[in-house]
């Protein structure tokens, strides 16, 4: 359904990249589009603008994948193209990560991990409390489930029964200490299911269910590097990395 807008945004994210000059996270990017395309143009409760308090809101606890998020945002025409050139420029709203004080739609500012889904889990508490129906929602990379303050996070939620959290895991199998992802949250009574990262109709599926009584993970498996051979072959390499001139021509055919 949004494959030649995902393509397109792909393509925009690595000439702005190449155009600029910049080191930028376009392997973990790459991952993400089809989870944010969906979750902002199928799933989430945005029709008042992503400012409206009454709308649901999107914490990106792995914050370096906000570039995906501002080439979606910039699908949506939430941000223009000429504000998506200025990622990462002095005064631009679009940082590496996402900043409450500047980034449209951000509540929650991000980039160290192990702290997004705290504070979101925190925000989403505070909503039940005042009556509030928003729906949370949180990305969170597989690697960062290593920290400590995740699974406080995670045993609070379903204590609290929050059943307005929805929590996205990025499974892109950077790190190979947390198996059988799941199972781990199952056991702290959480609702969770499995599915392919990059399949529309999977996530479309799976992320409109808000099971009651409970908080909800869905562990996306994804490839980091999506779509592009070169990111996929060397993720760790294209992490973070600028794009050369050779670079560039060989990544264009390839998209176009």
């Amino acid at each position: 359904m949004y494959e030649k807008d995902i393509r397109e945004q792909k393509i925009n994210i690595v000439e702005m990249v190449h155009t600029a000059g910049i080191a930028a996270h376009m392997s973990p990017a790459m991952a993400m589009l089809e989870i944010f395309n969906v979750l902002l143009r199928d799933v989430m409760n945005i029709e008042n603008g992503i400012e409206d308090e009454g709308s649901d809101q999107l914490v990106l606890s792995n914050g370096h994948t906000a570039l995906a998020l501002y080439a979606v945002y910039e699908t949506l025409g939430i941000i223009t193209k000429e504000e998506f050139y200025t990622y990462k420029k002095r005064n631009s709203r679009l940082g590496v990560h996402q900043d409450r004080h500047h980034t449209p739609g951000t509540i929650i500012s991000t980039g160290s991990l192990g702290h997004g889904l705290p504070n979101a889990v925190g925000m989403a508490y505070a909503w039940k409390l005042q009556g509030k129906t928003n729906r949370m929602f949180i990305t969170v990379g597989d690697g960062e489930l290593n920290e400590g303050s995740i699974w406080e996070s995670v045993i609070f939620a379903a204590r609290m029964k929050l059943d307005n959290v929805c929590c996205i895991i990025d499974d892109n199998k950077s790190t190979e200490y947390m198996p059988d992802i799941l199972g781990k949250f199952r056991a702290f009574e959480w609702e969770a299911v499995e599915i392919d990262g990059h399949d529309e109709d999977s996530l479309r599926k799976a992320l409109s269910k808000q099971p009651v009584g409970r908080p909800y993970v869905v562990i996306a498996d994804t490839v980091k590097g999506h779509g592009v051979r070169m990111f996929e072959e060397n993720h760790a390499v294209w992490h973070e990395k600028a794009v050369s001139d050779e670079d560039y021509v060989i990544i264009m055919e390839e998209l176009r």
